[in-house]
């Protein structure tokens, strides 16, 4: 068994929950299609976020094609979100689906001040009437003073899809959160092995194309896992849930805490877990690395000693050439001695610097004559 291979066992992804809760729907012979529903509005929600990035990317002065596109984009997201609402009154009233639209509030993003996209203005607004910045028709948006006014049984079926959402969600968050952890170790690759080695114009706008669009990925990704928090903080238990920033808080000597625990279960225990086995593996990491610097220190202890013993290998073979050698012009007998005193002058320098920087250092010099 390796005993770097994390022990925890991963959370459920939103697909894992969306099957378990269609399979769970089907054996209690109920309305099925709600976890399918829940699932395909957290997509529309996705694609708002890049419709709203898309616009405010267009900046003071956008041409007519961008125009165009920004309008094709639009009206198949309001086809989407037409189809979803549609859907929607199948699982809940439609007098709580109007109640969910004559709220007047409009999705906007708290875009970070380090965020790659936070617009240029004259760009176009997010207003009502934009299907991107528009609120679905959630079990999660509906008004409390609505759903306080409902029977008994209709409140429960409500309930039961909200909690159906909650446990969506918090799939989602995770794989969301899962992303930016693949995006950030892409995006530190990119940097270390494309972009600093790049040389030459061509290669240096590709590795950095390359590194555009995984920071677009994990602004996306992050922003969507702060909107499902915030729903989560709304749904569920009153726990705190951390949001990401474009810095998540991560210094040369302490990690951030996106890789030691996803702050979305409520249980204390599966915290603990959590957090032992990342303690685990990074203390293995760790030893790992202490060990590899304990050898290579042991060498570099040696190396020091075989450098001299070198210079004074080179130092003896120039003496015994000059010895025996019977017919030397003066010439050759020169250039014996300047080659003798360069490598008795390298065996003093490099003694003198080893012993200062290790005091333990024994001399193995013996200069040559």
């Amino acid at each position: 068994m390796d005993v770097m291979q994390s022990k925890v066992v991963k959370s459920l992804s939103c697909h894992e929950i969306e099957l378990k809760l269609s399979e769970a729907k089907l054996k209690q012979k109920g309305k099925t299609g709600q976890a399918a529903w829940l699932s395909k509005g957290l997509k529309i929600e996705e694609t708002q976020l890049e419709v709203r990035s898309f616009a405010r990317s267009l900046g003071w002065q956008p041409t007519t094609s961008q125009k165009l596109d920004l309008v094709n984009r639009r009206r198949c997201l309001q086809k989407t979100i037409e189809a979803f609402t549609n859907t929607a009154m199948e699982f809940i009233e439609e007098d709580l689906v109007n109640s969910i639209y004559d709220q007047d509030s409009v999705i906007t993003d708290d875009l970070d001040p380090q965020d790659g996209d936070k617009g240029e203005p004259g760009a176009p607004s997010i207003s009502k009437a934009d299907p991107g910045g528009q609120v679905l028709p959630f079990p999660s948006q509906i008004p409390e003073e609505f759903l306080s006014l409902l029977a008994m049984e209709h409140r429960a079926s409500i309930i039961a899809l909200r909690e159906k959402e909650l446990d969506i969600r918090k799939g989602h968050a995770e794989d969301c959160l899962e992303t930016v952890r693949g995006a950030v170790i892409q995006l530190s690759w990119q940097f270390k092995n494309r972009v600093w080695p790049a040389e030459g114009i061509t290669q240096k706008t590709r590795a950095w194309e390359g590194a555009n669009i995984l920071e677009k990925v994990c602004t996306l990704q992050r922003r969507l896992y702060n909107r499902n928090c915030q729903v989560l903080y709304t749904l569920g238990p009153r726990t705190e849930l951390e949001l990401l920033t474009a810095d998540s808080g991560q210094s040369s000597d302490r990690l951030s805490w996106l890789w030691s625990n996803t702050r979305l279960s409520p249980n204390t225990a599966d915290d603990d877990l959590y957090s032992t086995e990342f303690l685990r593996l990074n203390w293995l990491c760790a030893r790992a690395q202490k060990n590899r610097w304990a050898e290579e220190l042991e060498l570099t202890k040696h190396e020091m000693e075989w450098t001299i013993r070198f210079y004074m290998y080179m130092a003896t073979t120039w003496q015994s050439h000059q010895d025996s050698a019977t017919q030397l012009s003066s010439g050759h007998r020169a250039y014996a001695e300047k080659q003798i005193d360069m490598w008795n002058e390298l065996g003093h320098v490099s003694e003198a610097m080893f012993k200062h920087l290790n005091t333990a250092f024994t001399s193995t010099w013996n200069l040559v004559w």
